[in-house]
């Protein structure tokens, strides 16, 4: 009898050191799961940093495109109801093309700033546009403002000229663009 109460009790020290083997592995368990889910909050606030300047970015593009909309809308019905009230303006804005090219251009150059500001369009990109739109704008005030401007090559051939080759002094002779008396190039009369 006293080998199996020796043996019982062998079994209740051997369970007890297990049990305490137990708690110490719980513990550490524990301990490394609270350190797993400090570790988990860390590199989720390193992701939120890096995500919150393209957060910020792409809120900004928002209420950019939203304004932007918001102000091509208010010109356009602006631009109709001034249309409405006054028959001088009415009669001024659709007597020519000019009226619609204003609200066309309008738009176009609203449009490719959107396009620049939400990244679609790139910086050379948006200045061959802008530049293309202004170049137009520019040519077509000058069209209209009186005198047609000549080309180069009007200009070489004597068309459009003082009746003189040119406006040159050559009697009838082909010069070169951008040459001729004053700007240092070679005259090319008639041999």
């Amino acid at each position: 009898m006293r080998s199996d109460k020796d043996r019982i009790e062998e079994r209740v020290k051997k369970i007890k050191n297990d049990k305490e083997d137990l708690r110490k592995e719980i513990k550490q368990s524990r301990d490394d799961l609270s350190r797993l889910l400090e570790y988990q909050v860390i590199v989720e606030d390193m992701i939120n940093r890096v995500l919150i300047p393209e957060t910020q970015e792409n809120d900004f593009k928002f209420n950019i495109s939203v304004s932007f909309t918001l102000l091509v809308g208010l010109v356009i019905i602006g631009f109709f109801v001034m249309a409405l009230i006054d028959e001088g303006v009415r009669h001024t804005i659709f007597s020519s093309e000019s009226g619609i090219q204003f609200l066309t251009l309008f738009s176009l150059v609203i449009a490719i700033i959107l396009f620049g500001i939400t990244g679609i369009l790139e910086a050379k990109e948006l200045a061959a546009l802008l530049g293309g739109i202004s170049g137009y704008i520019l040519g077509r005030a000058t069209t209209t403002s009186g005198e047609l401007p000549r080309s180069r090559g009007e200009r070489a051939n004597g068309v459009g000229g003082d009746g003189n080759g040119g406006g040159n002094g050559s009697a009838g002779g082909a010069v070169a663009a951008g040459t001729g008396p004053g700007a240092g190039g070679v005259e090319q009369g008639n041999r």
